[in-house]
């Protein structure tokens, strides 16, 4: 059994809080002087005990601050993961490595094989800002049909982020339905609302469009098993919320393709 892993065993047996030592540098996503991701790395066999345990404390708000020093990032990045499986914390250490281009050699394969092993754990536990960035890995660093796929996950999610941003901004947020109205009685007109340079006002009680673009994303998620989880879960968490994709698709029963509905 690897050190690192013998180490985890031995604070199990003495009942520490969450089987990890106390101190900071453990605060910090650590196992003994080992981080979670080269934990992972070194024995892929002990993936139960960091699927099993949780990283202590509670999720607090969002910091994004950042650091060159290695350690001290995954530190400012252990607030979004405390009482989350140490798998999640570890698989954001991954993806911080790899984005700096360490070790790629190393890290790379171990994303990937992480994902091929364990990727409905991940997809149910992870939060829709972390399913991205696994996207954005996967654009990077996968095979071609990976990257394809990948990539319309992050374009869509970012698209409707940004149109959330801007929401943000506006003097009158809210939806109102006479709004709706009056772009769906354009629509039913054939007078349509062009918003710019050719393109028209998608029409929100029975426009096609949303569908048909689903369709084709499920498509190609769809040749790779963790990302069709992942999509499945990026557009019900979209749907869900009170979200651009999730009030027009309130409005229409047709919203969804039958890959997502």
């Amino acid at each position: 059994m690897h050190d690192a892993v013998r180490d985890l065993n031995s604070s199990a047996d003495r009942g520490e809080a969450n089987f990890l030592p106390a101190s900071e540098r453990a605060a910090s996503g650590l196992v003994g002087n080992t981080p979670l991701y080269k934990t992972l790395i070194s024995n892929f066999e002990g993936i139960a005990y960091l699927k099993s345990q949780r990283l202590p404390g509670r999720r607090q708000n969002l910091s994004f601050e950042t650091s060159a020093d290695l350690h001290e990032h995954f530190e400012f990045l252990r607030p979004d993961f405390a009482g989350a499986p140490l798998l999640c914390f570890a698989h954001a250490q991954l993806v911080v490595c790899i984005r700096r281009k360490i070790d790629l050699d190393q890290n790379v394969p171990a994303f990937l094989k992480l994902w091929a092993e364990e990727f409905e754990f991940l997809a149910a536990h992870l939060n829709s800002r972390w399913l991205i960035s696994a996207c954005d890995t996967f654009a990077d660093y996968g095979s071609d049909a990976q990257k394809a796929g990948a990539m319309l996950l992050v374009v869509l999610i970012n698209t409707v982020k940004l149109a959330e941003t801007e929401r943000l901004a506006l003097l009158d947020p809210n939806p109102r339905r006479e709004k709706f109205d009056a772009i769906a009685a354009s629509h039913d007109a054939k007078v349509h609302i062009e918003l710019w340079d050719g393109l028209v006002a998608y029409t929100p009680f029975a426009g096609d469009m949303p569908r048909n673009m689903l369709r084709r994303l499920a498509t190609l998620t769809g040749k790779d098993r963790a990302l069709n989880v992942i999509a499945r879960i990026l557009i019900h968490r979209a749907i869900a919320a009170d979200t651009l994709l999730g009030r027009l698709g309130r409005l229409n029963n047709g919203f969804l393709s039958a890959e997502f509905a």
